[in-house]
C-alpha cells in the first residue's frame, strides 16, 4: 500500500521533508555524509560561516551556479542562528557551514543550519520600500534533524 503522503511540512518554520522513493534514482541526489553534519554546540557568536545560494536576478547559465557567500554568527536563539552577512532573495534554503578548520590534518567543515530568511527594514522616506539589513536567520541543524526524524514517523504511519 503506498504511503498516504509523500511530504511533511513543519508547523513552525518553512521546512519541508519530501519522500523521494524511486524518484531519487532519476534525480542527481547527493547525500550529505554524517561526518559533515555539525551540532548546535558549534554555534558560537563570532565564528565565521559560509553559505551557498542561487540569488534572484541571475539568468541563463549563471542561474544554475550556486554562489558562495560568507558571514559571521551574530547570535543564537532557541532554534535559530542570527547571521551577519550579505543575504538576498534566493538565500532561503541555503546550507550554512562553519568555515573549515584543520582537524586531524584534514580540512573539515560542518553543516550547522539552513538559511530561513533575510531581515529588512523600512526606508524612512519611502516606507513602502525596504532595505537589506545584512542580517539573516538560519534554522539550527538540531531542529532540522528533529524535523526529519518527526517526518519519518509521520510519513510511515
Amino acid at each position: 500500500m503506498p504511503p498516504a503522503s509523500s511530504y511533511y511540512l513543519d508547523d513552525n518554520y518553512d521546512i519541508a521533508v519530501v519522500r523521494l522513493g524511486a524518484l531519487s534514482q532519476l534525480l542527481d541526489v547527493v547525500v550529505i555524509p554524517e561526518s559533515v553534519i555539525g551540532d548546535d554546540s558549534m554555534i558560537v557568536a563570532g565564528r565565521e560561516v559560509f553559505f551557498l545560494g542561487y540569488p534572484k536576478g541571475m539568468t541563463g547559465y549563471d542561474a544554475n551556479i550556486p554562489l558562495v557567500r560568507q558571514g559571521l554568527i551574530a547570535g543564537d536563539r532557541m532554534h535559530e542562528i542570527i547571521l551577519d552577512g550579505n543575504f538576498f532573495g534566493g538565500s532561503s534554503g541555503s546550507p550554512i557551514f562553519l568555515n573549515p578548520d584543520l582537524e586531524n590534518n584534514v580540512m573539515s567543515q560542518r553543516l550547522i543550519g539552513v538559511v530561513a530568511e533575510q531581515r529588512t527594514i523600512a526606508i524612512k522616506r519611502f516606507p513602502m520600500l525596504e532595505e537589506n539589513m545584512g542580517i539573516g536567520i538560519g534554522i539550527k541543524i538540531g531542529y532540522i534533524i528533529q524535523t526529519v526524524d518527526k517526518s519519518i514517523k509521520e510519513l510511515n504511519k
